[in-house]
């Protein structure tokens, strides 16, 4: 969940299904006491019809946990505010230490914490791209890159395409939650 409506849905189930919650934030929700069986089941059945998925496990609440961070934190490269290194941001947020984040991350999900990171730039590349508002420079500076050069280096290796010809002939893009 990263957006007010994805939240809004999630608590119109949360309420059809009668189930009790305290707080919905970006991937988590904190429910008020065990729900039934049956409940969560339903529960799940119709936020999947919505397009979210029910997670349980604690490995992969802790990969959800950390891509939903690493989403705030692009979110807070492109606003302009520099909160260090990813290691720190996560550890920060998450209150875990960075190694264990990391082996975590990658046996759940089969890929490093700065691969998964990787993607979701270029993905948000795509967007900023397909929109054209902004130069290729520019969407570089955005997503805090050092340079154009590695820029267009990491959004090649990545889509198989430069991000001007990309920019020219769309391919698919992903939302950031899918990743």
């Amino acid at each position: 969940m990263v957006c007010p409506r994805c939240v809004e849905a999630v608590e119109d189930g949360l309420r059809r299904h009668g189930l009790e919650w305290d707080s919905v934030e970006l991937g988590r929700v904190k429910l008020r006491r065990e729900p039934e069986h049956d409940s969560l089941e339903d529960f799940s059945r119709y936020i999947s019809s919505k397009g979210f998925e029910l997670i349980q496990e604690r490995g992969n609440a802790l990969v959800s946990d950390i891509k939903s961070s690493l989403i705030r934190y692009l979110e807070s490269i492109e606003n302009g505010e520099d909160y260090g290194k990813i290691s720190d941001w996560l550890s920060s947020s998450l209150h875990k230490n960075y190694s264990y984040l990391s082996d975590s991350f990658s046996k759940s999900s089969g890929q490093t914490i700065e691969s998964y990171f990787i993607k979701l730039r270029v993905e948000r590349a795509k967007e900023l791209l397909e929109s054209d508002e902004l130069s290729i420079g520019e969407v570089a500076h955005r997503l805090g890159y050092s340079s154009s050069q590695h820029f267009s280096a990491q959004f090649s290796g990545t889509t198989g395409a430069a991000p001007g010809k990309w920019r020219k002939n769309p391919g698919n893009r992903k939302s950031l939650d899918s990743i």
